[in-house]
């Protein structure tokens, strides 16, 4: 997957400098006599450096045909991990906000309902229904090297398949409609995965809907970087709870003001 980085090249070998050298006292040697010495100020700058996603695509999969050809069917919306990280000297929070957009035939909904018999997503006439939801992980772990998600996937057996979910829907981007929001918070680089933050796209289409050329499906992520303070990390944000899931450590909210 392409990624991006945002990074802040900060320069920090003044301060370096001045914590390893010895300060030595101006001479001294005249009875009463006076001395001035001087000193600046250095500001100890942070390294900022984010990797994020380069690209959201993902499969819409009505049929729920072998994408990736491994002998199994995949689900009607084939996603990647979206992952995010940290590899500065300091804290940061990540909003993510995401919208879609659609064109053509295609129609997506905000409250996706069901057919009583099939329990796929149920068609509407002369669209093609589509419903789409950003899903966030349970935990995040690094195995071999490598960032595994354990993401719990929508359970369209339960009755209310909206909210019972490990995530929350995505809408067509319009005034007044709000975004899918959601806050990462990055510890500075190590070697865990408390420095990582990630989520994945899911939903349903209908079965039956015959996609063209004409009919076209977006997402679109704004991230905003903040720095963290000692304070602001254990003070400004809760461990996010939507839908009473829970969710990895770095997956959260503002905390509630006292």
């Amino acid at each position: 997957m392409v990624r991006k980085m945002v990074r802040t090249a900060a320069t920090t070998l003044a301060v370096a400098s001045m914590f390893t050298m010895s300060a030595f006292a101006a001479d001294w040697n005249t009875q009463g006599g006076t001395a001035e010495v001087e000193g600046t100020g250095n500001y100890v700058e942070p390294v900022i450096e984010v990797e994020l996603p380069g690209d959201l695509s993902f499969g819409i999969n009505p049929l729920q045909l072998d994408a990736n050809e491994d002998g199994t069917t995949d689900p009607q919306i084939v996603t990647s991990d979206y992952i995010i990280t940290n590899y500065g000297n300091v804290p940061v929070a990540i909003t993510a906000e995401t919208t879609a957009a659609v064109g053509g035939k295609v129609e997506l909904q905000a409250d996706a309902s069901y057919d009583t018999k099939t329990g796929d997503l149920a068609s509407v006439d002369t669209k093609n229904a589509l419903w789409l939801v950003q899903l966030y992980p349970k935990e995040i772990k690094i195995e071999n090297g490598e960032v595994k998600l354990t993401v719990e996937p929508i359970d369209f057996s339960a009755k209310q398949k909206n909210a019972d979910i490990y995530g929350q829907v995505i809408k067509a981007a319009a005034d007044g409609v709000d975004p899918a929001k959601v806050k990462f918070l990055l510890e500075a680089h190590n070697d865990t995965a408390s420095c990582i933050g990630a989520f994945q796209f899911s939903g349903a289409v209908d079965p039956n809907a015959a996609f063209d050329e004409n009919d076209t499906v977006s997402v679109k992520t704004k991230f905003t970087l903040n720095t963290v303070s000692a304070n602001q990390k254990t003070k400004s944000y809760a461990p996010l709870d939507l839908n009473s899931k829970t969710y990895a450590a770095s997956v959260v909210k503002d905390a509630a003001s006292n």
